[in-house]
Formats: structure tokens, sequence, C-alpha cells
């Protein structure tokens, strides 16, 4: 990043000559106004969403972000600045690469600010009483809501209509937060800019007088209306404690930068306030890319220098020539066959994004199997793909038993080396997740407590046998990257949904956003074997019926497959309460299970019972019986 001098309204400023958009995330009654005043200075209209002329075409407003999507190729690609009333969620997708930054307030002031200000600007609140607004906001009925500072922040996407607990949304914003390549803070306002000015490297100019609402409230009326709200402000009180936290960390870390000149406001100095030569010595110190030693903000910002020596594009320039990378591409698309029923095959390397790859194609409409356990493999193929010989016969019946009940189906193979069985499959397409090999490393030396360098090396192998396979078979397959899906998740989705012929509706995006997150809590406690070691007791077995007790050693439930001779017979989840339990394990002793089974499927005699963990496969308890 590079500081230049431009010409502007405000001689003093220094604008952002960014290798992508700055985004002010302005969260509203947090002192944003006056921000984006300065931020936006040294910047011309057209470089700026959305400008003086398309907010006042708005009725003094932000507009959508429909306005946004109409914009030229040529306007876009020239944006260096976006500033609204915007959530991050909206942005994000957008501008991947894009420098955040937000203002938080104390979450009673603003909270307070806001309700003023809807008595007095709207209209169907003039009337009301400051209590009455307060319930509205809390029901939701305002623009904004009550705890807006979270859910302006957290990674929730606009059209997902599954609730998330508080806890969710304050770690997302908090998250959000910690990412952000500046953060501000309304009651230090002054501190925020001085911070913003020495690691970013911006210069704004001459002070503005900080805009706030006078709430215009006697002490006993704030008194009385802050017992009201404070207990609605749970998350946003935790979101803004952690911002002020975050805010003081990076004050201190800012000590041990270079120290930058700043006047009495604390802005940096130009040349008004120095000398001739002393105005020379700033000029060239705010010419430095300082951003490259910055030791906080998002990762994969690049500066422009870096870029014009490499020869590659800022996003802008990508997304208006059309060359953006996705991390996305489709092989042999000339092999699908439109409308015909089709099975999807996941593959990639164990612990590699295949799991979600499965739950993406499952909310997609893709039937993936029954009973599977938080790995999402299906059961009956994974029993099979997981011998060394799988049992050909019995693999072709279950691919036609498939065939003959879901138009849309598929299984996720990982690392099998069946190439020949995969590839006989009618009218198989192949989805193929590529992760980082240190992060699968990593997670099997964390889960297995594998050696990692070996790790590495069986990783290298497996990925280029897949490779081999794809580039062999000449099959339909969708490859796309695990990191550039969390990065963008809207650029996954849209193409997953294409390649399973979905429509792309907004109950369909919903769904497969839901599931596109890193260190899914579920998939990773199931990955910790100290806390998914089971045990379990038997009391009957018999052909018609099993009954006992299993138990993790975490304590959550546990879902078991029943087997007789090799064919499953039921399933059932070990979560009845039994009061002999409640006396050894407490919790309500919510551990027991009883399955009556079809006799008509067990053999006449000598039968195999076996009862295994659905979530991974392992035998838990096998019988012989009379």
């Amino acid at each position: 990043m590079a500081l230049t001098e431009t010409e502007s309204s405000n001689a003093n400023a220094t604008r952002l000559e960014s290798a992508s958009l700055v985004c002010f995330v302005h969260i509203p009654k947090t002192a944003g106004t006056t921000f984006r005043r300065i931020l936006s200075d040294p910047y011309d209209g057209a470089e700026i969403f959305p400008n003086d002329e398309e907010i006042l075409n708005n009725r003094k407003g932000y507009p959508a972000f429909k306005v946004y999507d109409a914009l030229t190729p040529s306007r876009r690609a020239a944006l260096r600045l976006v500033a609204g009333h915007y959530r991050f969620a909206e942005l994000q997708p957008r501008f991947p690469y894009a420098q955040f930054v937000t203002f938080l307030r104390d979450p009673i002031d603003r909270t307070l600010s806001e309700v003023l200000h809807l008595k007095r600007h709207v209209e169907r609140f003039a009337s009301s009483t400051e209590e009455e607004i307060v319930a509205t906001l809390a029901r939701g009925g305002g623009r904004f809501g009550l705890n807006a500072m979270s859910r302006y922040l957290a990674l929730i996407y606009p059209f997902i209509r599954k609730p998330l607990s508080r806890q969710d949304v304050a770690v997302s914003a908090m998250r959000t937060i910690r990412d952000m390549a500046a953060i501000g803070i309304a009651e230090r306002f002054d501190d925020s800019i001085a911070l913003m000015t020495r690691t970013m490297g911006w210069h704004f100019g001459k002070s503005k007088k900080l805009t706030v609402t006078p709430q215009k409230l006697t002490k006993a009326r704030r008194t009385e209306l802050e017992a009201i709200i404070r207990p609605y402000l749970g998350i946003d009180q935790m979101v803004y404690d952690f911002a002020c936290q975050e805010f003081a960390r990076r004050l201190k870390q800012a000590d041990t930068l270079p120290a930058t000149p700043m006047n009495a406001a604390g802005f940096l100095k130009s040349e008004e306030d120095s000398t001739a030569d002393d105005g020379n010595r700033w000029r060239k110190k705010l010419l430095l890319p300082r951003v490259a030693s910055l030791p906080f903000g998002r990762p994969g910002q690049r500066s422009t220098a870096t870029l014009k020596e490499t020869g590659q594009r800022a996003p802008a320039e990508e997304e208006a020539s059309g060359s953006r990378n996705t991390g996305i591409a489709v092989l042999n698309p000339e092999a699908m066959r439109p409308g015909e029923a089709a099975v999807y095959c996941v593959l990639g390397l164990p612990r590699g994004g295949t799991t979600m790859t499965a739950k993406l194609l499952q909310e997609a409409g893709v039937f993936m199997g029954v009973n599977m356990p938080v790995t999402a493999e299906d059961p009956d193929f994974a029993k099979l793909l997981k011998e060394e010989t799988p049992d050909t016969r019995k693999f072709r019946d279950l691919v036609a038993k498939r065939h003959a009940t879901y138009t849309k189906w598929g299984f996720k193979a990982p690392y099998r080396n069946h190439w020949s069985l995969l590839s006989s499959v009618e009218n198989i397409r192949f989805v193929v997740v590529f992760r980082d090999m240190l992060s699968i490393a990593n997670r099997n030396k964390i889960s297995v407590d594998a050696n990692l360098l070996a790790s590495l090396r069986s990783n290298i192998f497996l990925q280029k046998t897949i490779v081999d396979f794809i580039g062999s078979c000449k099959r339909p397959a969708l490859l796309f990257s695990y990191e550039k899906a969390l990065l963008s998740p809207i650029d996954i989705s849209k193409s997953l949904l294409d390649f399973v012929e979905t429509p792309c509706s907004d109950e369909a995006m919903s769904a497969l956003l839901a599931v596109i997150q890193p260190d899914e809590p579920k998939y990773v406690a199931a990955q910790d074997p100290k806390q998914h070691s089971t045990i379990i007791h038997v009391d009957v077995a018999r052909r018609d019926r099993v009954a006992g007790w299993a138990r993790r050693a975490n304590g959550a439930p546990v879902s078991l497959a029943v087997e007789l001779s090799g064919t499953i017979v039921g399933s059932v989840c070990a979560d009845r309460p039994r009061q002999d339990l409640e006396k050894t394990f407490g919790g309500g002793g919510q551990y027991g299970f009883d399955l009556a089974i079809d006799t008509s499927q067990a053999p006449s005699s000598g039968a195999e019972l076996v009862i295994r963990n659905t979530s991974d496969g392992s035998i838990l308890y096998r019988k012989t019986l009379d």
C-alpha cells in the first residue's frame, strides 16, 4: 500500500491508493457520519459508492446494493471507497480483498441515540414514548433493531432465515473485528484517528467536528431508559467490550511502529504544520508503504506496488475484466447429460473439506444417505469402500437401489482408491475439494496424533492419485478450493447449484451459505479422540430386540446402527432416560436405548449381531446369536 497526494477540497489530505477498496461498515449512531466525511474527502465522486448524488437520489439515505449491482464495469473498477449502512455480510462476498474499517460505540449510548433519532425523524414513532420504541426495536420492528453493532459485523447473510444463537452472532462479530484492517471507538474518536494515522498511513487532513445526536435527557430519565434497555444489549455489550480490548491491543502495538508526526488534533502533520524542510521530510514518510509491516488486519491484503511488480490486477479490475480467480473449475462439462438422473461423488483428502462438501450437496437437493454421522459419510457406501477389495456385486446392487429411488443422489468417497468401481457408475459426476495440505496434516496431528511430515507426504501422494483419476476418467467434475469457498461462499454456492441443476433461489442459497464455515463445532468435537470414546452395555441381545445403554466420554448422545449378519436392520439413538444411570452419570441418565428388530430381515439361525457407532463406524458390540 502506498500513499500519494491528490487534489481535493482538502489540500492537506492524502488518499489511499490500495490494491483493493476501503470498505467502511457504518453502524448507525457510532459517529460514522463524521468519519465518513473525513475518509471520503480525498476522493472524487466517481471513486466513492455511494457518492453524494446517489445518496441525494435516494432521499438522502444510503441506497440499496441493487444500485451498486447496476454500476458499469468501468465505474466499479474505479471505486476506491465503499461506505454506508451496509452489513459486513453484504460487503465481504463482493469485496473479499478490501480493507475493512468500522467504528463502535457504547451500546447504551448508541441505542439511546437511535431511539431519540427515530422519535424525531421517523413518522411512525413521532407519537410513541421512548419505552414503546424500545419495545418495538426489541421485537425487531425497527429498521435496525437492538444489538445493531453485532448484527452489522457478524458474517450472517441477509437472506438466511435460520435463527442463530446469541453466541454465534457475538463470536462472528468478534472475529470480524479481529480481522478488520482498522477499528475505531466513538468515545475515543481522536485516539482512533491517531491510531489509523499511525498504523495505516492515512492522512485525514484537518480535523472535523465530531457530530453526534444530542440526547437531551435528564439524568433521571436516562437512568430509567437505561434500566429498560440494558437487559436487551447483552450481545452488543460483549462485542463492544471485545472491541475496546482489541483497540487497546492495537494502540499498544502501534507504539512499536516508527513515530509519525501529529498535530494537536491527532492528525498527521501537513506542510502547513511545519517548516518547508520538515514538510518534505514528513512527505517522504507518508509515501512509505507502511501497511506491509502492520501487525494486524485481514490476511491477503496486498499493496499496489506488489501488484504492479508481479503484473497482478486489483480485485475490482479483475471483476471488471472477468479475470477474477474464484478457485472454481469445471472439467469435461460436455459429458454432462442435463435433465437425466445423476450421481454425485465427493472426492478429496481426509479432513480436507469433504464433510462440508457432502453437506452442501445435501442442502442443494442431492440425497447423500441416511443415518449419517457428523462426517456426512453414508454408512452403506462407507462400509463397502473401506474394504481393501470391495464386493463389486454389493456395490452395484446398492447403486441400482439408489438409482431406482432417487434422481439425484450421491456419496462421499474420500481417498478411496477404487477408481474403476467409481467410474463404472452410470452418469456419475465428481465434486472434488482441494485444501491447504499443511492444514490437513495439522488436523491429522490434532485428531489422531499423526506425524506431521509423514502426513504431508501421504497427502501429496493421495492428491496426485485423485488428480490423475479426474484427468483420465473424462467424467464431469467440479473442482474448488476450500479456502476460496470460505472467502467467497457465494461463488461456490452458485457454482454448485448450477452443477447439480438446482435453481438458484434465495432459499437454496440460504441453506448452502449456512453450511460454509471453518471449524464447525460438531465436526471438531467429533475429531477429538478424548471426547468421543464410547462405552456400551447391552442388557438384551435377541433377533427381535436389542436394549441397553451407551455413553460418550463427553456425555453427548450416541447414535447406533444395528446389523444382523452384515445387514443393517435398524438404528437408534441412545438418549432414553434411565434412573439407574442418573445416579452414576447424572444428566437425567439419558443414555438408554431399546430397538425392536424386524425379524423378517434376520437369518433363521447363526446370525451375528453387531452394534456400531454411526459417527465413525467403529464396532461397539458383537455377538453370535443362537
